[in-house]
């Protein structure tokens, strides 16, 4: 049986992506930031041969750590500044959410209201990502 005091009905957030079994057979993606309430069957997934869950690791961060790699899940709802975007050194995400939002702002016909959608997304994201490509042409020096 499991160690963990979390029953049906309690609430778990993530703080980075993670696959959760539904059932034996069944697993979801979660994103950062999601918010899982507990079920019976989450429980009974999460058990190893050995009786073991992942589920006893909630309020063991240090565990977390060693099995993970970084605090990967806390019990009760997920603060609002969790986002699937903003995790620490997370650029490629916060990128994405950027270019999303700024595609978004490009469907909106009126020029000032995209601009300021824009401008939103600027200050929401933080600086657009850009990229550089360095090489060389045929007959360059090097």
């Amino acid at each position: 049986m499991t160690k963990t005091d979390l029953q049906p009905g309690d609430l778990i957030h993530f703080l980075s992506a993670m696959s959760v079994a539904v059932s034996p057979d069944y697993g979801v993606p979660v994103q950062r930031g999601a918010t899982v309430e507990v079920t019976k069957e989450i429980i009974e997934a999460s058990l190893d041969r050995n009786g073991n869950s992942w589920l006893d690791l909630v309020d063991d961060e240090g565990a977390q750590v060693a099995r993970y790699g970084q605090v990967t899940f806390r019990r009760g709802q997920c603060p609002e500044d969790v986002l699937w975007w903003n995790a620490p050194g997370d650029d490629a995400s916060r990128g994405l959410a950027h270019v999303n939002a700024v595609e978004a702002a490009r469907e909106i016909s009126d020029p000032i209201e995209r601009r300021l959608a824009v401008a939103k997304a600027d200050e929401t994201f933080g600086p657009r990502m850009t990229s550089r490509s360095l090489g060389y042409l045929p007959g360059d020096k090097v």
